[in-house]
C-alpha cells in the first residue's frame, strides 16, 4: 500500500533550522571580517552563554534597531565598550567594574 492510502499521512522531511539568530554561522562574511580574532572568541562565548537578549538588546537601543545588522555584532564590536547591557539581568557596567 502505497502511503497515504492508509488514511495516514506522510509528514515531510523538515528543512535544516537556521542558526539561532546571533549563531557564528548565520553572519556574513563581511560581518566576520569587521571582528578581531579575540572578538570573534568573545562573539562566540557570548552567543553561547544566554546572556545575550537580541529583542530586548534592540529595543533598548534604538540605533541598533535602525541600523538593522545583528545586535550581537554591534554588543561585540562597540557596545560592550558603550556599556550597553546585553539583557535586562546583566550589568555591562558592573562586570566591566565590579564593585564600583
Amino acid at each position: 500500500m502505497a502511503n497515504g492510502e492508509n488514511g495516514s499521512s506522510r509528514v515531510a522531511a523538515a528543512a535544516p533550522l537556521d542558526p539561532a539568530p546571533g549563531h557564528w554561522a548565520s553572519l556574513s562574511p563581511h560581518d566576520r571580517s569587521l571582528m578581531s580574532p579575540a572578538q570573534q572568541r568573545d562573539f562566540r562565548l557570548i552567543a553561547a552563554s544566554r546572556l545575550f537578549a537580541p529583542a530586548f538588546y534592540r529595543n533598548a537601543n534604538p540605533d541598533v534597531a535602525a541600523g538593522g545588522g545583528s545586535p550581537l555584532v554591534h554588543y561585540v564590536l562597540a557596545g560592550a565598550r558603550q556599556r550597553r547591557d546585553p539583557h535586562p539581568l546583566f550589568s555591562t557596567a558592573y562586570q566591566r567594574h565590579p564593585g564600583c
